[in-house]
């Protein structure tokens, strides 16, 4: 046996063709008639062998088989749809019924499969061989497994829906009242809620004293708002000036712990090329004026001052800005208060509750367009707006400084921009009394509500 599959067979021709189960081109050989009977016998050796190793095998998996007869598989395929020269599964397989069977031809290169590739014209000079005897074919490869049916996709989820929101009750409410004909005050002026449309001359509408929509407004004679000339120069501080100091400080100041600080605000006075000095209206920007820094009682102190000018008035007057910690010292007292008199809000002891924005009022209109005319020189000269220094008296810190809270915001020596202590209209937005402390702006920025006053060593 080993003989045979160490005989060589002797080649004639070569000519190629594609297999069609493979999709690759395979050589194929023509034959002499001994040749292909050489082949033939190697054939029959290994179909043999492949059997008897598949009853071996067989043995080992299923030692005890069925009594009703089992299902022959290979590979994953049954022997239901039987081959020609398979068994039937009903019958006993023995090895020498298995060494008898027939396999199946579909993948042996028979004589005939070479018949039926034409040959070439030099193989017509080729004398035809005999036909040799049929002998039985086999199969070499097992038959590919058979197609798994793809699993139907999974449906998609429906998106979750959200249950239908409850239907809320309409509130039953009725409409608010009226405002219109209610009595109002403008800086203790009493006046009647009306439609700006109905308040007619020498009368006045000032928003921001009656309820309901804009248009309804408070109805006031017009003596209660300043008739202001922005272009003219007052001069409310003519012929003040400062008091002597206390506790070794400069005029118009006083000690506190290891420093001198303005016991008021400060006004401006314009300091000419002789030395000498003049009124300078509170209610304009010095721009680049020489100005010197005065405190004083009974004074209007300067608005509309940046923090940069601020700075040169003091140094002007032989002093400085005060530093964040000493402003700190001196409203808060030895006491570290919250506001300049205790620790409890009194409303109306500094000026620091006025109801409406001064803007808002002096132009008639709430609308935004309104806080970009802050500059305007007569929003400081309205009526229940900027106080006098020293008006206020409970305003007033332990160490006897006045109006630390409200009027005024005051500058504060930080070179990033600070100015503290809040204005008439506001002193709680940015931190209570003492602590207010506003950073939004550099120190070139000015405007109504910018004050300051002056420290010293």
């Amino acid at each position: 046996m080993l003989a045979l599959l160490e005989t060589k067979p002797q080649t004639t021709k070569v000519f190629s063709r594609k297999d069609p189960r493979m999709g690759q081109v395979q050589d194929f050989q023509t034959y002499t008639e001994g040749t292909r009977k050489v082949m033939l016998q190697r054939k029959l050796v290994w179909a043999w062998m492949l059997m008897t190793l598949y009853f071996f095998v067989s043995l080992a998996c299923d030692p005890n088989p069925h009594p009703e007869g089992n299902l022959h598989i290979l590979d994953g395929h049954s022997d239901t749809n039987k081959e020609p020269g398979i068994a039937d599964q009903n019958s006993e397989a023995t090895p020498e019924t298995i060494s008898q069977e027939a396999l199946p031809p579909e993948e042996i290169t028979t004589p005939e499969d070479a018949r039926s590739i034409e040959p070439s014209t030099n193989e017509a000079t080729q004398p035809e061989a005999t036909q040799p005897e049929a002998l039985p074919e086999m199969q070499l490869e097992p038959p590919l497994p058979e197609e798994i049916p793809a699993l139907p996709e999974k449906e998609p989820t429906p998106p979750e829906r959200s249950p239908d929101p409850t239907p809320t009750e309409p509130r039953t409410e009725g409409p608010p009242p009226d405002p219109v004909g209610t009595p109002c005050q403008v800086q203790g002026v009493p006046g009647t809620c009306m439609q700006t449309t109905d308040c007619a001359s020498p009368n006045k509408p000032v928003p921001g004293y009656c309820p309901g929509p804009a248009g309804i407004q408070c109805c006031v004679p017009q003596t209660t708002t300043s008739s202001c000339d922005p272009n003219a120069k007052p001069q409310p501080n003519t012929g003040i000036t400062a008091p002597a100091g206390l506790g070794g400080c400069p005029a118009g100041m006083t000690r506190v712990s290891t420093f001198c600080i303005d016991r008021w605000e400060a006004f401006l006075v314009e300091v000419l090329p002789s030395g000498q000095t003049q009124p300078w209206s509170p209610y304009f920007n010095p721009g680049t004026t020489r100005v010197r820094a005065v405190s004083a009682p009974g004074a209007v102190p300067q608005g509309y001052i940046s923090g940069d000018q601020a700075k040169q008035a003091c140094i002007e007057a032989g002093k400085r800005l005060c530093t964040d910690q000493e402003w700190l010292r001196a409203c808060q007292g030895p006491s570290g208060w919250t506001y300049p008199y205790g620790n409890s809000r009194q409303n109306g002891v500094c000026n620091d509750a006025r109801s409406v924005h001064p803007a808002v009022e002096y132009f008639n209109s709430s609308q935004s367009w309104v806080y970009s005319k802050i500059q305007h020189q007569c929003l400081n000269q309205l009526p229940q707006s900027l106080a006098k220094t020293g008006d206020k008296t409970g305003c007033l810190t332990a160490e006897g400084v006045y109006d630390m809270m409200g009027n005024l915001h005051e500058w504060t020596a930080d070179p990033t921009g600070t100015f503290r202590g809040g204005f008439y209209v506001d002193t709680y937005r940015n931190g209570n009394g003492c602590l207010y402390r506003t950073t939004a702006h550099n120190t070139l920025h000015w405007d109504y509500s910018t004050g300051f006053r002056c420290c010293a060593n």
